[in-house]
């Protein structure tokens, strides 16, 4: 799997690597995953002269992960796209439909009420005059 954002592109594991460690203290990992780093230092460079330290997300919650690849793809296009293997796609997909279905009875139902809203102010205004 892999997250995509902008021109970046991250691998996401499912499992730490072996030699890999969670990183501490980072705020900008996507919901439902942790960054993890091979455990090298910022600085080190090997003898081509790139660095050694590598990067990557790992999941961590894989249904919450899911929810807000699903609100990602919806609402904020902007934020990052998870591209993933075909089954976590599906789930994605399946998530995008259910989130869309329960958008659409929201609508409808605050449509309902505010209409009803209207029509006993407009009783309370008739009474009135």
């Amino acid at each position: 799997m892999k997250f995509k954002q902008n021109e970046n592109e991250t691998k996401v594991y499912k499992k730490l690597p072996k030699g890999w460690r969670v990183t501490e203290g980072t705020l900008t990992q996507p919901v439902g995953t942790v960054w993890i780093d091979n455990g090298k230092s910022v600085f080190a460079k090997g003898k081509d002269g790139k660095r050694l330290r590598k990067q990557a997300l790992m999941v961590e919650n894989e249904a919450l992960l899911i929810v807000r690849a699903a609100e990602n793809k919806i609402y904020e296009k902007h934020k990052g796209e998870f591209v993933g293997d075909k089954k976590i796609e599906a789930k994605i997909e399946k998530e995008v439909k259910r989130q869309r279905a329960a958008r659409a009875a929201w609508e409808k139902e605050r449509a309902q009420r505010t209409k009803a809203n209207q029509k006993s102010k407009a009783k309370k205004r008739g009474k009135r005059g």
